[in-house]
């Protein structure tokens, strides 16, 4: 289970932490966009990214259901959000053929 709450010094940046865990452990989340681990700097970097109508699937994983190709070192107690785009899911443009 996740929990989003306001964080930045703007106001409409967030933090997605581990609901299940309490203090300094709840910030512990693992992002891995489109197959390449990805670190958080600020609140809302995530949205600078990835705008939402980007996101083609998301998978969250708790710490001990993460598929190998998803760890990190240092991150074994973490929840790990994986994002896949829209462009990586659909994979590059196809040529058109040309008229025989």
């Amino acid at each position: 289970m996740l929990k989003v709450t306001p964080g930045g010094s703007f106001g409409n940046e967030y933090v997605v932490e581990d609901a299940r865990s309490t203090g300094l452990a709840g910030a512990c989340v693992h992002y891995v966009i489109d197959g390449s681990p990805w670190e958080a700097l600020y609140p809302g970097d995530l949205d600078r990214l990835i705008p939402p109508w980007d996101i083609g699937a998301i998978e969250v994983y708790h710490a001990t259901s993460v598929p190998i190709q998803f760890s990190q070192a240092g991150k074994s107690g973490c929840v790990t959000i994986v994002i896949w785009s829209k462009q990586k899911l659909e994979g590059p443009p196809r040529k058109a053929k040309r008229p025989s």
